[in-house]
Formats: structure tokens, sequence, C-alpha cells
């Protein structure tokens, strides 16, 4: 059973909010039933700042970081940092570095280009 047990979302009182910060703690537990099943848990961090709001010229532009841990399967810290460009309401196009340090195995870098769509 998988389950978020937090979201908190910090905004500017004004509906056009410049500046965001997100935390959402996940886990999942396992159920004595199961056979192949495993139990992860993890929590993120992330900031937003809309640059679109302060400066005009860059339009729908959003700066992003990121962190996260996770404390099963593979423990490991992440930080991430971007830059979404919102075509409209529902679509963005995502550019992203991210860079993971594993505490037992390789550590992982990679860079990513995302195209989401609400619907």
């Amino acid at each position: 059973m998988g389950l978020i047990s937090t979201l908190l979302v910090l905004t500017p009182s004004s509906e056009a909010s410049i500046l965001k910060l997100k935390r959402t703690h996940l886990f999942q537990r396992d159920h004595e039933q199961t056979i192949d099943s495993f139990s992860r848990n993890g929590w993120f961090l992330q900031g937003t700042f809309f640059v679109g709001h302060a400066f005009q010229s860059l339009g729908s532009t959003e700066l992003v970081l990121e962190y996260a841990e996770t404390n099963k399967i593979e423990e490991a810290e992440r930080w991430m940092v971007g830059v979404n460009y919102w075509l409209d309401p529902r679509s963005v196009i995502k550019v992203g570095y991210e860079d993971t340090d594993v505490v037992e195995g390789p550590d992982d870098t990679r860079f990513a280009v995302q195209f989401s769509y609400g619907f």
C-alpha cells in the first residue's frame, strides 16, 4: 500500500506566486501475504522561483532546486537543478541536471529534457 503522508506548499498570498516551496514524504509498507515485494521510503524538498514574474523579459520561466533522500532499496541522496518553461498552464518543457550519491554502489549523474502535458 503506497501513501503520500505530507504535502506542504508555501506561496505568497497573491495568486500569481513568485516563490514556491514543496515537501513530500513518501513511504510504502509491505503486506505479510505479498511474496515479491519491497519496502521503500524517502522524501524530497523542492523550491521553485518563477523568474518570469520578477523579470518580464523571461516570460514563463521557472528555476527549480530539489533535494531528495531514499532510505530503502538503495540509500541515496540527490540534488537536482533545472529550468522549466511553461507554454500554458497545462504544458511545460523541463530541463534538469541530477546528481545522485548512492551510499553502496555507483553514483549517478544525468541531464534530462522533458515535455509534460496535463489533461
